[in-house]
């Protein structure tokens, strides 16, 4: 909803963001959904926007959605053995 925003607005992404009270890399992050605004800042982007606070509350049947993180990536064990065998 943002964007569309943005986009209806004619202004750029570092124009919109001076409205909210946001740099151009933070209104990114929410942008791509990379980060979930907090509720300040929520209620700052809902000032300039009209855009409903509840709009960036994740949901998931009905039940708030937990924000999860990507898994770790472990190296294989095998192949750490073998360069500290070669050495």
């Amino acid at each position: 909803m943002l964007l569309q925003w943005i986009r209806r607005s004619r202004l750029q992404k570092q124009q919109a963001a001076a409205l909210m009270g946001l740099t151009k890399s933070g209104i990114s992050k929410y942008l791509s959904g990379y980060r979930v605004p907090t509720l300040p800042i929520a209620v700052r982007i809902e000032a300039a926007t009209g855009i409903p606070v509840v709009a960036w509350v994740p949901r998931s049947g009905g039940k708030v959605a937990k924000q999860t993180r990507k898994p770790r990536q472990t190296r294989n064990v095998s192949s750490v053995e073998m360069h500290h065998a070669a050495r």
